[in-house]
């Protein structure tokens, strides 16, 4: 086990203990000395003699190891009991009498021990007794201090005083100078002294600060004023109780160094040491210590309680009046700061208290503690003299703000009026003027508080900074400067105001000249049409187009005038404003806004050139169009009618034209009526010539038919109606009917025989001339009695024949020449079978069914036997039910037409015009009755020529706008519309569909299913 320090100096004495040399005694028995020895606690010496004795007497060693092992043992308990004591000396230094009985216990050990243990024993006495002490020096220091802690001060000084017994009786018997002895020890009866008066002092001083505290608290001034003259006496008190203990520690710190000077084996293991930090405490700690710290406990408990209810007070009014000032209420954070700074004043007086400690701790004595009253209650003084001066100025800037708030909703109650523009900126100017009058004012604090900022900046290089008073300044700066750009703002935003307002008026102008210039644009490019005739039309108007683009290049020259003269003003403000964004932005825009114009003048311009370009054309095809006008009429003097039709036609396009550049709906409506009554003249003269040219060709036609000439009596028919429908819309019923039948016998002839045209007419008839020869072979060889070679020459011919009639059916040369085969072959069979095909004939006949074979079979024949019984009469019948033949006479029908063309005469007769559509139609019912009613053709063409034709020659503009887009999505392939506007088309104008190109129109849209 490894031996502890102090154990190992005892043993360490010990040994040296044994070094000293003894001399044998008598002549007895020598190991009985030993005895001697021992029993006289002469250890050192029984050990020496018994070493010599095992020399001498080796064979005795045994006994004299005994000897030895007993001393051993009676040192190992000494050295136990030593071990002991250095443990309680070292764990238990307070328990003074333990450490005693045990050095009386090593005494008994050894009467006579050597110096070195007497010394060893004089030192442990020593060291207990510096243990002791030192101890319940700590223990009186701890105490204090904790009472302290505790807020109990005076109980603290007396734990200090309890110490003042430490060494004293040493250091009375000290040997010392009595009158040296007796004055420490009437200095330290006068700190007992003071600390009786300590006790009395320090109550009133608590009672009387506890009152201003109160004062403090409730922040009235009169209840200040009223607590202040009794607390300022108890501090004096309470001061120079303070100074009396400081000076009678500092007595006895002084006999001290007195002391030691004269002897150095004085230390602080003695009575003056602990006495004199008793009463001031120990430089080495940091806090109030001894009765003097009590005292300072005190004192700095009352003034830091009221000075802790005055900072509370001022924090809470202050943190008021800033949340009052951040939150606007500007007559709130002027009252409030105005008292804070009253209250700080007041304060100032507290803590100029602490001056009393200036005599001993800093003039006579500088002082740790009088070092760290000078530097925080002095940075405490100035923080508060700071806070007064800048409560003032946050109470002024206040009355700036509400001033300016005031001014603020002035400028934001101006109504910009625009028909009173000189007005709302005079308004707008009051208001800026008012913003530089706030901003002279806070520059005036502003330099106020700079100079605060420069006594603070001293005060930190002399070590008084506050870093509170430090981050206020910078508050109230930045405030302070808040407050200036705010009126700045204010100001800008007057200047701002005034330019969008200004600007507004810029841009309504420029507005008004964009408006007329898009009024004009949309003029050239069209408007959506307001006639319900046409709901998709687009209309353009060059002529307003003109009258608005004038207005717009007049507002365009003063717009820029007035640009140039706002900039101008613009860049005459302070920098501040000229370059803030609000007043950059109108600026800018307004800037922005001249090239806008400029940009405009241009486009106005173009617009111009392009609104007089149309007006020209627009003009010109007016021009063009009556000059049509003109023409058609001179064409329509002359007969030529088709000129006429022509240049009315043209004068239509050129009108549209015109209407289709410049939308005029006095010359939409006279120009319909216009080239409606010219039309309108153009049919009836026409129409007279028409009626009696289809007479005409209706007679031509009637006369080829009744004489066979099918093919020229369709042509001259086609040619009267195709003359007809010149003029009228509605088809002729006579041209109608002998075309019918003209084109019904040329039905029943078609593929009877092969006409030149025919695609196949060579191969046919090549075929045809085959057949022919084959027959005729056939034929001789039957007349030579050749059968066979007739049969073959027949087959032969029958298939030409059959080659043929697989193209042509009923060509009537092959049937006929297969009947004549069929006749030579065999006469009898041929017999029957002419019979049989008459038969079928017959019976097709009379059941109305197939009456085109039917007729051609009977033709074939008559070919082979004209003479046939009852042949004749059949085909008659037949030509009647096909309709190429009229029936025989039917004196019922005569009769029925006569009577109905009579009452048409009386209604022509009558001069009843509104009823000559009536009288037309049963005239054409007579003559369905009795075509050859030559006095109901006559009456018809009669009322034909009055009533005058009902086609239309040119279409009014509506219409022909609606057929034009027609056309256009036709040809684009969008024929769904194309039949719309075609649809509406013959709503708005129903007779546009007998034009020509209407109906042309029509049909190819029915040919692709719309």
């Amino acid at each position: 086990m490894k031996m502890s320090r102090p154990l190992a100096l005892v043993m360490l004495i010990i040994l040296c203990c044994a070094s000293t040399a003894w001399a044998m005694g008598g002549r007895e028995d020598p190991l009985a000395y030993a005895d001697t020895l021992i029993a006289q606690q002469k250890y050192d010496e029984a050990i020496l003699y018994i070493t010599d004795f095992m020399k001498r007497y080796p064979d005795r060693f045994d006994e004299a190891q005994k000897k030895l092992r007993q001393i051993t043992k009676i040192r190992a308990a000494y050295n136990k009991s030593a071990e002991t004591l250095i443990d309680v000396m070292t764990n238990d230094p307070t328990n003074q009498e333990k450490k005693l009985a045990m050095i009386r216990e090593l005494e008994g050990y050894e009467r006579a021990p050597n110096p070195a243990v007497q010394e060893f024993v004089a030192k442990t006495k020593d060291l207990a007794l510096f243990t002791y002490n030192r101890a319940k020096f700590e223990e009186y220091m701890a105490q204090g201090r904790s009472l302290i802690d505790s807020g109990r001060y005076v109980e603290a000084a007396r734990a200090y005083e309890a110490g003042f017994t430490l060494y004293r009786q040493e250091f009375t018997e000290a040997g010392l100078d009595p009158g040296f002895v007796d004055g420490a020890f009437e200095r330290v009866a006068s700190v007992s002294g003071a600390i009786i008066t300590f006790e009395e002092q320090g109550e009133a001083m608590r009672a009387a600060f506890e009152e201003l505290a109160a004062a403090y608290s409730g922040g009235e001034a009169a209840a200040i004023d009223a607590a202040w003259p009794l607390a300022q006496s108890s501090a004096a008190s309470m001061a120079a109780t303070r100074r009396f203990v400081v000076d009678q520690g500092r007595a006895l710190e002084r006999s001290f160094a007195e002391l030691s000077s004269k002897d150095e084996t004085v230390t602080d293991n003695s009575f003056l040491p602990f006495a004199f930090r008793l009463v001031l405490g120990r430089q080495s700690e940091g806090r109030l210590e001894g009765v003097a710290g009590a005292i300072d406990a005190r004192w700095a408990n009352a003034l830091g309680s009221a000075q802790t209810a005055l900072e509370g007070r001022l924090e809470s009014e202050a943190g008021e009046a800033l949340a009052a000032y951040d939150a606007g209420s500007w007559d709130a954070a002027g009252g409030l700061f105005s008292g804070a700074a009253a209250l700080a004043d007041r304060g100032l007086a507290l803590l100029s208290l602490w001056a009393h400690y200036a005599p001993s701790d800093l003039a006579e004595r500088s002082t740790t503690l009088g070092q760290a009253v000078l530097e925080l209650k002095g940075e405490d003084y100035l923080r508060l003299r700071h806070l007064a001066a800048s409560a003032r100025t946050y109470a002024a800037l206040a009355a700036v703000r509400r001033a300016a708030d005031a001014d603020e909703r002035a400028l934001a109650a101006v109504e910009p009026d625009t028909a009173n523009p000189a007005a709302t900126l005079d308004a707008y100017e009051s208001s800026r003027l008012a913003f530089v009058r706030a901003q002279r004012e806070i520059d005036a604090l502003r330099l106020e508080s700079g100079e605060s900022a420069t006594r603070m900046a001293e005060w930190t290089r002399a070590g008084y900074g506050s870093d509170k008073s430090q981050a206020a300044q910078g508050e109230l700066d930045g405030r302070i400067a808040n407050a200036l750009g705010l009126s700045r703002t204010l100001e800008t935003g007057a200047v701002a105001a005034a330019a969008s307002f200004r600007y507004g008026l810029l841009s309504a102008a420029a507005e008004r000249a964009v408006a007329a210039i898009e009024s004009a644009r949309t003029s050239l490019d069209g408007v959506p049409s307001d006639d319900p005739q046409l709901p998709d039309a687009v209309f353009r108007y060059p002529g307003k187009a003109l009258s608005s683009l004038a207005s717009a290049d007049s507002i365009l020259a003063a717009l820029r005038a007035d640009i140039d003269a706002f900039v101008a003003s613009q860049a005459s403000r302070p920098d501040y404003v000229a370059s803030d964004a609000s007043v950059l932005e109108w600026t800018e825009r307004a800037r922005a806004l001249a090239a806008s114009a400029a940009e405009r003048v241009a486009d106005s311009r173009a617009l111009t050139v392009r609104a007089s370009e149309q007006k020209r054309l627009a003009d010109s095809s007016k021009l063009e169009a009556e000059r049509r006008v003109a023409e058609a009429r001179n064409a329509l003097r002359a007969n030529n009618f088709e000129t006429a039709r022509e240049r009315l036609e043209r004068a239509r396009e050129r009108y549209l034209a015109s209407l289709s550049i410049e939308q005029d709906p006095v010359l939409r409506v006279e120009s319909d009526r216009l080239l409606s009554e010219l039309a309108a003249t153009i049919l009836k003269t026409e129409n007279d010539l028409v009626v009696a040219e289809t007479r005409r060709l209706v007679t031509g036609g009637r006369n080829l038919y009744l004489q066979g000439e099918f093919d020229r009596a369709e042509s001259t028919l086609l040619q009267a109606r195709a003359r007809w429908s010149t003029t009228n819309s509605t088809p002729e019923v006579e041209v109608e009917y002998w075309l019918k039948l003209v084109q019904t016998a040329l039905s029943v002839k078609t593929g009877r025989d092969i006409p030149v045209t025919a695609p196949l007419f060579p191969e046919m008839s090549q075929l045809l001339s085959l057949a022919k020869q084959y027959y005729q072979e056939g034929a001789s060889l039957l007349a030579k009695r050749d059968k066979t070679g007739a049969i073959r020459a027949f087959t032969q011919a029958k298939q030409k024949i059959s080659e043929v009639k697989v193209i042509f059916p009923l060509n009537q040369e092959a049937r006929v020449l297969e009947l004549q085969i069929d006749q030579l072959s065999d006469p009898d069979e041929f017999g029957r079978s002419f019979a049989r095909l008459f038969n079928e004939a017959k019976a097709k006949i009379d059941e109305r069914a197939d009456l085109t074979t039917a007729y051609s079979d009977l033709q074939d024949l008559e070919a082979i036997n004209p003479r046939y019984p009852g042949l004749r009469a059949q085909i008659e019948r037949a030509e009647i039910l096909l309709g190429f033949r009229q029936p025989p006479p039917d004196p019922k029908a005569i009769a029925e037409a006569r009577s109905l063309v009579a009452a048409a005469r009386r209604i022509v007769d009558s001069g009843q015009v509104a009823q000559f559509t009536f009288a037309r139609a049963q005239l054409e019912k007579a003559l369905g009755l009795d075509p050859n009613n030559a006095e109901a053709s006559a009456l018809k063409d009669r009322i034909a020529t009055y009533i005058g034709g009902d086609t239309a020659i040119v279409l009014p503009s509506a219409a022909e706008t609606l057929y034009n887009e027609a056309v256009a999505f036709f040809t684009a392939g969008d024929y769904l519309n194309a039949r719309v506007r075609l649809t509406r088309l013959a709503a708005v104008y129903p007779k546009g569909a007998t034009m020509q190109k209407v109906s042309d129109l029509d049909a190819r849209l029915s040919a692709r299913g719309y």
